[in-house]
């Protein structure tokens, strides 16, 4: 074929042929397997062809911009591919970039197109998709209906526990490290998931456990941990000797470094052991993905290093003769037996008893947070334990309002940029959203107004006008791709309630804002180590909510607070200690363990 006539045959080709052509299916690109997206976008490359490859398409109404993925193949990759966002300001330089494109794979909710943008660019509005790309909605995911999808997991699960377990009963105890090795191998390729190593040793160890011994203790020898029969089973199960032989004898099937470093491991475990000194750590229940009663004993002190072993058990009468009738602090919330059958043991205040079948309470949160929407359903027993959850996700505006069909009541929004844009749009239930002040009078919500002397401080105008200055740089951009993880960060003197006044803050609203916003400023930037130097709030409820929200937003490291003359302040008439006491106990609440108060 000579080059004019190849160059005119090209010149005709459209993406959908192209498609067709490579995989003799007439699809969209979106629906190709990832191999196959390759292949067309290659195709594309390697005869230099005018033709680009869009993917979804949308108007964003919080930040009126128009948006549209783009493909190419990744250069430094055979098979990648990347995505390529792009943004435009106007819909002409979105319709002069995508062309065609604009009715496949696109939504322009929020969006009112001008009769000249009709004319000129010739639309067909009864094309347009103005809705979402999600189909679904929340009334699809009622109790009912997420309940009998988890039964049908659970079943799945149950089934295969079954057949597990039926599998090991009916073979023959493997007395030989040959037939060991048959069987373990047979096992984890029938049933191949990580759990089912550890499944394996557990019950056919008490199955067979004098008869197979010497063969386990062989195995252990020649295989890693990582195969399912680690040192610490050996020496719980078998004692003293049989350690020393396996670390007399470990091979490992792994590296001389790697060999040598197991070896002063199990060394390690034995001079444990061996102390006296050990104290028990068991934690036990029902794990529901495997549908079998667990127990895991994690004997540990000071210096060495853990010996660990877990049980696995598909009766819970095995399970509860294997813990002596003691299910003190066991977690049977999701196991499938009466609350009676339970109570007929030792429990404790420890222990979760099993959920109730019937929720009494439903729940719903809606929130913007990180760069996407959430929506949270919780059903909640008589005594409020959590039966049943589901969380969606959107990272589009347009399919949040769509699920919720246009009831985002009560969404916290306040950190959604953008917000206020949405005051054009009709059929949106606002009742109770979480938004700034200002953002509410713009929407024509009402105000809760605060009192005005609910934040009063004291008044000192050079140092205050210093302190805004430092929160100022605080929430100065920071590169994303830095490495904070090695270094130590410290801020002082943050005092929540001088910012109120500095923005002007007229509802609680405005006050969440501003404690989130800085939060969220020092959680995103936390480095290993994070010193709060006082004088965070002379309020102990707004301490509390910025204790609250600077956890959820911290991305690493550990907080270390101490206390300010402010802090001090806002309790008087109570002795050092007793305020001491109380900012201790709401670091170690409300910071999941990742927060400290230094006091000496």
């Amino acid at each position: 074929m000579n080059k004019e006539k190849k160059k005119a045959e090209f010149s005709e080709l459209s993406l959908s042929v192209i498609i067709k052509r490579k995989t003799r299916r007439k699809v969209s690109f979106l629906e190709l397997e990832h191999d196959q997206q390759r292949n067309v976008l290659d195709y594309i490359k390697d005869n230099h062809l005018d033709i680009r490859v869009f993917g979804y398409k949308w108007y964003d109404i919080l930040s009126k911009k128009f948006f549209a993925i783009e493909y190419k193949p990744r250069e430094e990759s055979l098979f990648g591919i990347e995505e390529i966002e792009l943004s435009f300001d106007s819909f002409k330089d979105f319709y002069n970039c995508v062309g065609e494109d604009t009715y496949q794979n696109s939504c322009f909710y929020g969006y009112f197109f001008s009769k000249e943008e009709i004319s000129n660019f010739n639309i067909d509005i009864s094309s347009i998709n103005f809705d979402s790309f999600v189909k679904e909605t929340i009334d699809e995911y009622t109790f009912e209906s997420l309940n009998a999808i988890k039964k049908e997991d659970e079943n799945i699960n149950l089934s295969r526990a079954s057949s597990m377990v039926k599998w090991l009963q009916n073979h023959e105890a493997p007395t030989s490290l040959k037939e060991l090795e048959k069987a373990y191998k047979q096992f984890t390729k029938r049933f191949s998931f990580w759990d089912s190593k550890n499944i394996f040793f557990s019950i056919i160890l008490r199955m067979h456990k004098e008869s197979i011994k010497d063969s386990a203790i062989q195995f252990a020898c020649k295989y890693d941990a990582f195969d399912g029969l680690p040192f610490d089973k050996i020496l719980l199960i078998y004692g003293r000797e049989a350690a020393l032989y396996v670390i007399e004898h470990f091979d490992g099937m792994c590296s001389y470094a790697t060999q040598k470093r197991r070896i002063r491991d199990f060394k390690d475990k034995l001079a444990g052991y061996d102390s006296g000194t050990f104290q028990l750590h068991r934690r036990l229940g029902f794990d529901s993905s495997l549908q079998l009663y667990f127990v895991r004993d994690r004997y540990y002190n000071n210096k060495n290093y853990a010996v660990d072993n877990q049980e696995y058990f598909e009766s819970f009468d095995e399970f509860v003769k294997y813990v002596d009738e003691n299910l003190s602090g066991a977690d049977l919330s999701k196991a499938p037996i009466e609350r009676k059958e339970i109570l007929k043991y030792k429990t404790d205040s420890e222990t979760k008893l099993p959920l109730s079948k019937k929720y009494e309470t439903y729940e719903m949160k809606k929130k913007y947070i990180d760069d996407g929407f959430i929506v949270r359903q919780r059903w909640l027993d008589c005594d409020g334990l959590e039966i049943l959850s589901k969380e969606h996700t959107f990272k589009k505006f347009f399919d949040y309002v769509h699920f919720l069909k246009g009831d985002i009541s009560e969404s916290d929004l306040l950190l959604c940029d953008g917000i206020e844009n949405i005051g054009i749009l009709s059929g949106l239930n606002l009742t109770g959203i979480k938004v700034r002040s200002e953002i509410a009078e713009k929407l024509g919500l009402p105000l809760r107004l605060i009192p005005e002397d609910r934040f009063k401080t004291k008044d000192f105008e050079e140092t205050d006008k210093y302190e805004l200055e430092t929160v100022e740089n605080l929430l100065m951009e920071h590169p994303d791709d830095d490495d904070y993880s090695g270094r130590v960060s410290y801020i002082t003197d943050i005092h929540l309630l001088h910012r109120f006044d500095a923005y002007k803050c007229k509802t609680p609203e405005d006050v969440n804002y501003v404690i989130k916003t800085i939060a969220k400023t020092i959680g995103e930037q936390a480095t290993g180590i994070n010193l709060i130097g006082g004088d965070t709030s002379s309020d102990f409820e707004i301490f509390k909510a910025f204790v609250s929200n600077l956890s959820s937003f911290r991305k690493r490291g550990e907080f270390f607070f101490t206390l300010g003359n402010h802090e001090l302040w806002g309790m008087n008439g109570e002795s050092l200690y007793s305020i001491v006491e109380k900012y201790k106990e709401v670091l170690e609440q409300k910071g999941h363990g990742r927060m400290h108060l230094i006091q000496n």
